[in-house]
């Protein structure tokens, strides 16, 4: 891993939209600033497709359209998405424009080394959290993904009153205790923490991975280096 203290983070792209898809300002807001608020610490931000991107899949999905067509549509929501933010977020700060492909990524921090770069989807098939990985692989950076739930729990925590979070959990336990064995029937659109992908390449390349609610707040602790939501240990 790099020797400064900068990550890469991963937020889901309903950041942008209150449930009735109408754009959240306020959280918006938010978000910029706490990007602001630790320049030292995001190298990169990887967004993804959200409540946008699942309505374009299940509507599409409704007249038709293959899985790959599904894919790149949320693909486009997410970069989309990843454009937005780094707009408002302001070309002193952020890199003004969304990297199509890891080589892509490298080319802009070489060149402009010091801005924040933000992603979304990459390549078909492949979901904004395993993208995330690859980029924090290919910067050497830690990884902080922001999520709906404050971890990872033994059991649903949206269905289960008596599941506990883990503060720490190896990639195999991950895998295990959120049952990817079937996770090739995933469609498009669909999200999870973490899948297959994205642990094989926690695996592989040992990024420090911590998972947390995706709140400012909770980003900003998780960055400061404060041990909360969950630690996946290679």
């Amino acid at each position: 891993m790099a020797r400064d203290n900068k990550h890469v983070v991963k937020i889901g792209g309903s950041l942008l939209f209150d449930d009735k898809l109408n754009v959240n300002t306020a959280r918006i807001q938010e978000f910029v600033e706490f990007i602001k608020a630790n320049l030292g610490r995001i190298d990169a931000v990887v967004v993804g497709g959200g409540k946008v991107a699942r309505l374009y899949i299940n509507n599409i999905k409704a007249i038709h359209a293959n899985e790959a067509m599904q894919d790149r549509l949320g693909i486009e929501v997410s970069r989309l998405n990843a454009l937005a933010l780094a707009n408002l977020v302001g070309m002193d700060v952020a890199y003004q424009g969304v990297p199509a492909s890891i080589e892509e990524l490298l080319r802009v921090k070489s060149a402009v080394p010091g801005k924040i770069v933000f992603l979304g989807g990459l390549e078909i098939g492949q979901s904004t959290t395993s993208v995330a990985c690859e980029v924090a692989e290919a910067l050497e950076r830690p990884l902080v993904i922001g999520t709906d739930v404050d971890g990872i729990y033994t059991k649903d925590p949206n269905k289960h009153k008596d599941a506990k979070k883990l503060d720490e959990v190896t990639p195999v336990e991950a895998a295990r205790i959120l049952d990817l064995a079937n996770f090739s029937n995933q469609q498009a659109g669909e999200y999870r923490i973490l899948d297959n992908v994205s642990l094989g390449i926690i695996s592989r390349s040992k990024i420090p991975v911590r998972i947390v609610k995706g709140e400012t707040k909770a980003l900003a602790a998780a960055l400061a280096g404060e041990k909360i939501g969950t630690f996946v240990r290679c």
